[in-house]
Order: C-alpha cells, then structure tokens, then sequence
C-alpha cells in the first residue's frame, strides 16, 4: 500500500488528469448526448444479441457482425440483469468504456514517455483527452470501444515493459482478443511478425504471441461453428465472422449494398460510404452471408469484369479519412463541426506520420536507434488498415478512430523538426545571419 501511495503522489498530475478527462467525458455525453437513442443498425444490434446472450436467448445471424464484442458485453449484462439493472446497461457501458478509454491514454502516456519525455506525454495526453472522436465512440456501443484498451496495452507491453517470453503471452492474449473485436486489424499480426524476425526480437516471445493468437481464434472459429450450428437462415458459420466476403464483395463490386433474403429471412449490409450511390446499385441474392466462398468469388468476378478498379479501389482508402461518418447521430449540438475539425486533424496527422517515416529512412530525422523500430511499427499498423480497406472492405471514416494516438505519435518527430526549423529561422532573421 505505501509503494501504491508513494507512486500515486510522484504521479499525480499524470492521475488527475485521466479522472478528470474521465468525468469530462461523463458530463458531456450524459448531458449532451442521447446514448439510448442510437440502439439502431451496428450498436443495436451489439446490445440485442448481448442481451439476448445474457439471457441464455439463441440469437439468429449471431456471426453477421464479429460476435466476439457482444459476447464480452454479455458477461457485463449478466449480473446487471440479476440485480434488476437492464434499464440502466447503457449508461453502465458508457461508464465501463469511459474507464477503458483512461487505460489506453495510461498506455499512451506511458509509451510517449519512454520514446519522447515526460512533458510531451503529458502533451499528447491533454489532447487525447479532448479527441472528439474517442469521445463519440464512448456512447455508442461498438467494438472500438474494446479494441482501443487492447491495442496500446499491447504496444504498451511491447515498447514499455522488458521483452521476456512470457510477453508473448499476454501480447498474443491482447492483441488476439482486439482481431477477434475487430478483425480488421488481422493483417497487423503478420506484419508484426515480420517486424519481431526483422529487429531480432526475442524469438520465443515470437513463437508464445503466434501459438497464442492462434488457439484465441481458433477457439473462436470453434464456438461459433458450435454456436450457428443449425441456424435456419443463417447457416453454419466456419470463421471468426461471416462479413469478410460479403465485404470483398462489397468492395469490388462497388456496390451500394448486399442485401440476402432466404427461407423468409432477411439481412442485408451498406458501406456507410457508399449511401448516396444510386438505388441501381444494390445487389440482391438468396446466399446466406455465411457462404463466404460465394460472396469472395462475386468479389473476384466482378473484379474481371472491371478490372480497371484495381486503381478504382484506392479510393477505398481515401474513404478512411473523408466520406460518411456511421452512425449518425442526432440531438449532439455542433457534431458535424466537430466531425470536420477531427477528420481535417486526422489528415493532416496522417500526412506528417508519412513525413516522420521518410525522415527516418532518409536520416533526415535522427531518433535514438533503440527506439526508432518502434516507429516503423506503428507505421505498419496504419499500413495493415489501409491495406485491408484497400484489399477487403470499404473504408469509412469510423475506421481510422481508434488510431489517432498512433498517427500522434507518429506525427512527433516532424513536428519537433518542423518546430526547430522555425525557431533556427526566427533566431537567424534576429541576428541578421539566416542559414
């Protein structure tokens, strides 16, 4: 207890501001927001299939959406049904996220503070802190909400923390848990991988992180086969999910959405980015989503058939930083001035990220050696995003959220430089001898 108090007072600027950016978001979202009013489509669905998991209810289409983030919300609904408190969940998740959202900026701060300084910690967490879009995230009940705490606890194990084998462990629980919450972020554990065996990373850590996050989902390939198995209309689910094709489909049939009816069953799926393309563009078919092999092979027939999209789809990536923002919400004085402050900020960070990268490969810009893999991490994780939305699905602007802090971070070493050049040139025009 004393070695807790005695770190609690050597950081007390640090746990100040996280309780108050924690309250901050609590009294803007409570006060200024209407959480129960945006149960519809994706987060609707995310505390359906909760409750009805909670409630020991099968759920039909359980897969058509990554179950895994419900059936953690689950275990939250449980004992919040049994002491009667069913009406109140949402404000409970809000709460439960709010506090997920104070980790992940501990992590943060924590990860700047070993690559930068203290003082520019507490810089980058200031901003987190008033980072509109975490803040949007935190009362809608969606899967970054999740995924935001077990990427930087990850990164934070990674780049904090000594590499023992045993980090392998927890890395591969983390950053396994955060594909099977958002399985867009999958092609980041390959990438890492290859960047371990590149920087000699300790080779058992390596070995423990793949082993780990390969029993994580193939355990949750197991359960959902057990799960769907017998759905009427849903079918037999065989994967971790069942939007991979009907998003390749999506995608590269340049579609407006895909929309299934069978046995008097009825779903359907709409990139957000794609709501003003014309009614023409919807594909109707009779094909439960879980017949991935189908929906990849109309992917790649429509592929065939227009080939020219392999540049088309870039715009795919362009669609990360500026189309439609899902969901929408209403009753939020000024969002939509927010959302533009945001995804303007978000470009931009994106653009210095790209700067800080070619820097570095140009020596341009100098960082310690010992740090600076770090850096081509974090670019390879944007990487695995835009390459997926690029390959896999259309982007949207919801996807590049939970990234922001990267993108910061990334952002850093050109802003410094940029900021020392200013200086060396305000100091050259005082002197009179410019460089």
């Amino acid at each position: 207890m004393k070695k807790l108090s005695s770190q609690f007072k050597e950081n007390i600027g640090l746990y100040g501001l996280l309780i108050f950016g924690f309250f901050l978001r609590l009294i803007y979202i409570f006060k200024f927001t209407k959480p129960m009013a945006y149960l519809w489509s994706d987060a609707g669905y995310y505390d359906l299939r909760a409750l009805e998991v909670a409630k020991n209810i099968h759920t039909m289409f359980s897969t058509y959406w990554p179950p895994f983030f419900h059936l953690w919300l689950s275990l939250i609904y449980r004992p919040i049904i049994w002491l009667g408190l069913e009406s109140q969940r949402i404000k409970i998740d809000i709460v439960i996220f709010a506090l997920l959202y104070m980790v992940g900026f501990w992590c943060i701060y924590q990860i700047v503070k070993k690559l930068f300084s203290k003082n520019i910690g507490f810089i980058v967490l200031t901003i987190l802190i008033f980072w509109y879009p975490l803040i949007f995230l935190n009362y809608l009940i969606m899967s970054e909400n999740l995924f935001f705490p077990l990427l930087f606890l990850g990164l934070y194990l990674l780049i904090v923390k000594p590499l023992k084998p045993s980090t392998g462990l927890w890395l591969g629980l983390l950053w396994g848990t955060a594909l099977l919450a958002r399985p867009i972020f999958a092609l980041a554990i390959p990438l890492f991988v290859l960047w371990g065996i590149f920087y000699k990373i300790n080779w058992r850590l390596l070995v423990i992180f793949i082993v780990t996050v390969t029993i994580i989902i193939a355990s949750m390939m197991l359960f959902n086969f057990n799960y769907t198995k017998g759905d009427i209309a849903g079918g037999t689910e065989k994967s971790i999910s069942s939007n991979g094709g009907v998003g390749f489909a999506m995608l590269w049939c340049d579609a407006k959405s895909i929309e299934m009816q069978n046995n008097g069953y009825g779903f359907g799926f709409g990139p957000p980015a794609n709501i003003d393309y014309p009614e023409n563009k919807r594909i109707f078919t009779n094909e439960p989503f879980v017949n991935q092999k189908y929906y990849y092979q109309l992917g790649l027939n429509c592929l065939k058939e227009h080939p020219e999209r392999i540049i088309g789809s870039l715009s795919s990536v362009i669609k990360v930083f500026h189309s439609h923002l899902f969901p929408t919400v209403g009753g939020v004085a000024g969002w939509e001035n927010f959302r533009l402050i945001f995804k303007i900020l978000s470009g931009l960070l994106f653009i210095t990220s790209i700067l800080t990268i070619i820097g570095l490969l140009t020596k341009k810009i100098l960082i310690d050696i010992s740090v600076r893999k770090y850096f081509y991490l974090f670019a390879l994780i944007i990487f695995s995003l835009l390459i997926t939305v690029y390959l896999q699905n259309v982007g949207e602007e919801r996807y590049i959220m939970p990234y922001a802090p990267i993108l910061i971070i990334l952002s850093i070493p050109t802003i410094i430089s940029l900021f020392d050049c200013f200086l060396h040139l305000a100091k050259g025009k005082k002197t009179g001898k410019l460089p």
